[in-house]
Order: C-alpha cells, then sequence, then structure tokens
C-alpha cells in the first residue's frame, strides 16, 4: 500500500514536471492523487491536492468547465467526510449553481451536486430542505428512468433518511421498500 502511494505520487510530480503544471495530464495527476488519498481515507493529504486540482482548473480551463465543477464537488465531499459543513454547503452552492447554468437538468454531473447537498441538508438535521431538494431530483428521475436504474434506486434509499430521521417512520418504510423491490427486479434475489 505504502509502495502503491509513493508511485503514484512520483507518477504526478513527474507529470507535472514534465508536462507544466497546466497541462491537461498534469491536472488529472494532481485531482487523481487527492481522489486516491481520500479514497483511502487520508483526508489531511487528500485536501491539499484537492484544493490545486480545483485552483488549477479554475485557472486553467475556467470556473465553469465541467472539470472544475467535478474538482469542487470532489472538494466539498472531502469537507463532508471533515464535518466541515459550511466550507461544503458553500462549494456545493457553488457548484450547483454552475451546473444550472451550464448542464441540463438531467446531466449526471448536476444530480450528483444537487444529491450531494441534499445529503448534506440530512445530515446536518436540515431535513425540510434535504427532502424538498431530494423531491426535486426524484421528480426530474422518475420519468426517464426505469424504475430498476440503480440511480433512482439509490435515490429512494437516500431519500428515506428525512422521514426516518422525522418521525415518520411508514414514509420511510415505503421509500426502502421501493428500491428494495427495483433491485429485486433488476438484480434477482440472490444478488
Amino acid at each position: 500500500e505504502e509502495a502503491r502511494e509513493l508511485l503514484e505520487r512520483v507518477h504526478a510530480e513527474a507529470r507535472r514536471r514534465c508536462a507544466g503544471e497546466d497541462h491537461p495530464d498534469a491536472l488529472a495527476a494532481v485531482h487523481n492523487m487527492g481522489a486516491f488519498l481520500q479514497q483511502r481515507g487520508s483526508y489531511a493529504q487528500a485536501e491539499p491536492y484537492l484544493r490545486r486540482s480545483l485552483e488549477l482548473c479554475e485557472a486553467i480551463l475556467g470556473r465553469d468547465h465541467p472539470d472544475a465543477l467535478i474538482a469542487r464537488h470532489d472538494l466539498a465531499v472531502l469537507f463532508m467526510s471533515l464535518e466541515r459543513w459550511r466550507e461544503a454547503e458553500e462549494l456545493l452552492l457553488e457548484a450547483r449553481a454552475r451546473c444550472e447554468q451550464r448542464l441540463p437538468a438531467q446531466h449526471e454531473d448536476r444530480l450528483e451536486v444537487s444529491k450531494r447537498l441534499a445529503q448534506l441538508y440530512a445530515d446536518t438535521g436540515r431535513l425540510d430542505e434535504a427532502e424538498a431538494l431530494f423531491g426535486e431530483l426524484l421528480a426530474s428521475c422518475e420519468g426517464r428512468l426505469d424504475e430498476s436504474d440503480p440511480s433512482l434506486v439509490s435515490l429512494w434509499i437516500q431519500m428515506a433518511i428525512c422521514p426516518r430521521r422525522g418521525g415518520r417512520p411508514n414514509e420511510a418504510e415505503e421509500l426502502y421498500r421501493r428500491a428494495h423491490e427495483a433491485a429485486l427486479h433488476a438484480h434477482g434475489p440472490e444478488h
């Protein structure tokens, strides 16, 4: 594991030095290193890479470029893992506003940013805001996705948190039941 981490760091540094920090490969290397460290749970080590990735993407590609939106989202997810709610919310609100300006309503990145923001609201006890946002997401997905689509199943599961935490167990149970039935339909009982 340590060898892999060292290899990733050496690879990222070599790309940066050979191609220049503003080269797409160097941008990708910085972001990938941050994502790798975050995935391992090395949040303190991941933060400088993810911050640098966002800075470079915005400076080189522009604040509205899809890679900058992804970098903003990923840094927000890191902050959520660290329970740095205010910083995460600021990044997600900005990403959501930019997604709404640039991407169609059903675009995967736009939906992911809104889903993370709803999750943040639920995690911080802002259940009304979370439920409203989950409701918007559900409305935009239900008409265009098959009932067994994993995105829709995941959304029902996440949305069930709100009524469960809000003392409405019957509503939560119905959402969990829908998710379970859809997953059974898609994958069978052995999955």
